[in-house]
């Protein structure tokens, strides 16, 4: 099956009955997979107000999504990301419930209403709150030189220098910064400061990270002050490449590479959380074939990070997916894709190398074959010929599910005439996957080796 995720927008036009044609194609349910996350419950919560005709709102979007994706759902669960099955109106209430926990004055707030006043775990954090801040940060603030500059960003911290006091003050810049317009004079600043003109690199540079990288190298130069610009990847609540790719986002966005309005009113809430939340949309992106979003900023973004990190994954308009679809994926049999492989390994469209084992020759496929398939290999070597299909995965997700292992076999079933249906939940992964049909003298062989689903084409021996 071919993964597809949407952006938020994308799906939202989808409800309203926008591009019917792109909606039909993505309801074959048995070619396109399309996958939600739990960026999308981000997008659904900002619009949460508790009262009863936005929740009916709320529930018909759910629905939706439950609806387009089968609840098949991309998530972070400690520091991986996973695909499984989950239901979005269950995932939005356990979000609706964690941000009512955290909307207290400080982060610790709701936290210690959970504990009564003697308790031993409100008195052990009550004292780890009391804590002075570390030795470093307390001789910052005491400096005349950098305690201007701390009392701007964070104001009245020197009247209680406390681990617990600098907790909350961060936290609140944080909200702020999500909540309000703190983002666009955070942004602005720093724009000013590298000397970068309103759409100065999407204009004159065909790679932006190159020209941000000179311009805080001339600065450094200029000034001595070494700006931290770089990606931290700690790893701990996500992945390293999750953070690489929102946070390679974010970095553009920072440096007004095609930068997200920012606009707070009785009628908009643009804040940096839209541009967090696009980020993390392209990074659940990477773990599918298709990104299909009609934010052509975020668009030009996610395609520089997409270059920049080696990414695989296709970033389309709704309508560039249709005409992709059109020329690549439409048909009218599923049986058409024998010919069609066929037609593609006697075609000059290629990649030759010298290997050991012999002469391969690449095939890298716009077709997804059967479904699943694209990137083809012929090894010509003294003991004969080997043909293959297997799959250019995407770049963030290497498992092979066992709905797509029945998915290939059932269809690979339909075209050589097998009256069996192939269960996915009866397939074990601890046991050998092999699956065999025959055409003539031809030999067609599906199996998983090292997480690759593999079809082979063998001609039988005489």
């Amino acid at each position: 099956m071919i993964k597809v995720y949407l952006d938020w927008n994308v799906i939202s036009g989808m409800k309203q009955g926008h591009q019917p044609d792109f909606v039909e194609i993505l309801n074959r349910k048995d070619q396109f997979q399309v996958i939600y996350s739990t960026s999308h419950i981000s997008d659904i919560l900002v619009s949460y107000n508790g009262k009863e005709e936005q929740n009916a709102i709320i529930n018909e979007d759910l629905e939706y999504i439950s609806s387009l994706t089968n609840n098949t759902c991309a998530s972070i669960v400690k520091d991986k990301a996973v695909i499984e099955v989950y239901d979005p109106k269950a995932m939005f209430d356990y979000r609706v419930e964690s941000r009512n926990y955290l909307n207290g004055e400080g982060l610790f707030d709701s936290f210690l209403r959970d504990y009564e006043p003697d308790s031993p775990v409100y008195q052990a954090i009550t004292k780890l709150l009391e804590l002075p801040v570390p030795t470093l940060l307390s001789e910052v603030l005491n400096n005349p030189n950098t305690a201007s500059a701390m009392n701007q960003y964070y104001p009245v911290l020197a009247d209680n220098p406390t681990f617990g006091h600098l907790i909350n003050v961060t936290w609140k810049r944080i909200r702020a910064l999500n909540e309000n317009e703190s983002y666009k004079e955070l942004r602005n600043t720093l724009q000013t400061g590298l000397d970068i003109k309103p759409n100065q690199l999407f204009n004159a540079h065909a790679n932006p990270f190159d020209e941000i990288d000179k311009r805080h190298k001339r600065l450094e130069k200029r000034t001595g002050a070494k700006m931290a610009h770089a990606i931290a990847n700690s790893g701990e609540y996500s992945p390293p490449w999750f953070q690489e790719i929102y946070g390679n986002y974010i970095k553009l966005d920072m440096h007004g590479y095609q930068e997200d309005r920012i606009r707070v009113d009785d009628k908009h809430k643009e804040t940096m959380r839209n541009t967090i939340d696009d980020g993390f949309h392209a990074a659940f992106a990477s773990m599918c074939n298709f990104y299909i979003t009609s934010d052509k900023k975020s668009s030009w973004k996610t395609k520089q990070v997409f270059k920049k990190l080696d990414i695989n994954t296709t970033v389309l308009t709704p309508t560039e997916f249709i005409d992709y679809y059109n020329i690549y994926l439409k048909y009218n049999d599923i049986s058409e894709h024998i010919q069609l492989w066929l037609d593609l390994i006697n075609s000059d469209q290629y990649i030759s190398t010298e290997e050991k084992a012999g002469q391969l020759f690449t095939f890298n496929l716009n077709h997804f074959l059967f479904d699943y398939f694209n990137r083809g290999y012929i090894l010509q070597s003294e003991s004969g010929t080997s043909i293959l299909l297997t799959q250019s995965k995407p770049t963030n997700n290497a498992l092979v599910s066992n709905v797509e292992i029945a998915n290939v076999a059932n269809k690979l079933n339909y075209i050589f005439g097998v009256d069996k249906v192939i269960d996915a939940s009866d397939i074990n992964f601890e046991n050998p996957i092999r699956y065999e049909w025959k055409l003539g003298k031809l030999i067609y062989t599906l199996v998983l080796i090292n997480n690759y689903l593999q079809l082979y084409l063998d001609v039988e021996a005489p």
